[in-house]
């Protein structure tokens, strides 16, 4: 049986080591097993790169790699614009040329040599899987140009994500603008969470299907890892992966720093760690170093294989948001900590998807984000083993395992394909 070719766009791709590169990179590694050969195109990044991920890349494929050599622009970042006339007059002059976002040149450059491609080797479909969303854009412009059946899959929400919301008229106007093209013109919509299907739906009536494709887990992460005997940890360890920034609304670990120091002064205990991995910044060092508690260390961003070895060692995982963007969906987080068998504390309101996923899969137990002293007695009752999780997690999280995932988008490409 001769291989389906399709033009796979994913600007974070291998060896880009961030959130955004796994979901395109698992949906890359098992397109391979059901018949598709896939020319990549993503960028070319030199920093925080883990030569590891590498590894997951298809044989079957061919990657192309330009590099990005636009700088991150303030205008982009959500806060707001100092209130002088000159100041707004270069915000609103940049956010004109590099609306929706940054990467919108590097598309347009690339998108010759993707053109190209497409009619050298008669590709008929394009999965373009973002943010940044530049690159629904991009895949807006290869559908038209080379009459392709084109696929876009989005992570996150689009117009209606905060930090979308929180951008000048200009960056919304292009948001929205866009956002219209793009699922009209999409032959299958995929997206993270139920909320997207039903806001795109209830938004704009898309012709094609909008299909489910959970964030999940990839077993083959931990294979290893379970197999290797966990050592017994000196101090009960509660470990968090992911951001943590003052920076950064949703990811500011003010409320849980508070409320771990205020549980190990109430119950005097001298025999437990609060670890977090992950991207942060010196506003947030500072804060933690503020607290003046010995048991709170930061490690500062680990490849993903490392980060994986240190939450399995872990004895409890936490989850935070603030201020609880994420009750609407199951995050990638989540699932890799499940898979470990570990409690999970999540630190947010106790409504909405993610918060019944945890109860009901009997995964850990959740907290108010602005209660503090029921986020103390979540953390006592972690530490003295009150929390009652499922053994056997797996059986559980069928629906969330990247090959099943993959399996059913695999299905649909084909029907695309060959009904093109």
């Amino acid at each position: 049986m001769s291989k389906i070719k399709i033009l796979n766009l994913a600007i974070y791709y291998a060896p880009y080591n961030c959130v955004a590169t796994f979901r395109n990179q698992k949906i890359s590694k098992y397109l391979e097993e059901h018949s598709f050969f896939q020319y990549i195109f993503t960028s070319d990044f030199r920093d925080d790169i883990n030569l590891e991920l590498c590894k997951e890349i298809p044989n079957d494929s061919i990657v192309f790699r330009k590099k990005v050599r636009f700088p991150k622009m303030k205008s982009f970042s959500g806060f707001n614009v100092k209130p002088n006339l000159l100041s707004r007059m270069k915000y609103m002059i940049k956010d004109l040329i590099f609306s929706p976002d940054i990467f919108i040149w590097w598309i347009l450059f690339y998108l010759p040599k993707m053109i190209k491609t497409i009619k050298k080797e008669n590709i008929k479909i394009v999965l373009v899987s973002g943010h940044p969303v530049s690159a629904f854009i991009g895949g807006y412009f290869l559908k038209k140009i080379c009459k392709v059946k084109l696929i876009i899959d989005l992570h996150d929400p689009w117009k209606s994500l905060d930090v979308c919301k929180k951008q000048g008229f200009i960056r919304r106007a292009s948001d929205a603008f866009w956002e219209k093209k793009c699922i009209n013109n999409a032959d299958l919509i995929t997206v993270a969470h139920e909320s997207m299907r039903l806001e795109f739906l209830n938004e704009y009536n898309p012709k094609s299907e909008v299909l489910v494709i959970p964030n999940g887990f990839d077993y083959d992460d931990f294979s290893d890892i379970l197999k290797t005997p966990k050592e017994q940890n000196q101090k009960f360890t509660f470990l968090y992966a992911g951001n943590y920034s003052l920076g950064i609304y949703e990811y500011n670990p003010t409320n849980l720093v508070m409320a771990y120091d205020l549980f190990t002064k109430k119950y005097n205990i001298i025999d437990s760690v609060l670890t977090f991995i992950g991207t942060t910044d010196d506003e947030t060092m500072k804060f933690i170093n503020s607290i003046g508690n010995s048991s709170i260390f930061c490690y500062g961003q680990q490849p993903k294989n490392e980060a994986l070895k240190l939450q399995y060692q872990a004895d409890v995982l936490i989850h935070f948001h603030y201020p609880n963007v994420n009750k609407i969906r199951v995050t990638l987080k989540i699932c890799e900590y499940a898979i470990l068998g570990k409690p999970i504390l999540s630190f947010k309101v106790k409504e909405g998807t993610l918060y019944e996923f945890i109860k009901n899969n009997q995964l850990g137990e959740s907290a108010d984000s602005y209660n503090i002293d029921e986020c103390i007695d979540l953390f006592y009752k972690a530490y003295k083993r009150y929390l009652t999780i499922c053994e056997k997690p797996l059986e559980r999280l069928d629906e969330y395992n990247y090959k099943n995932i993959c399996t059913l988008l695999a299905k649909k490409i084909m029907d695309l394909h060959y009904s093109s």
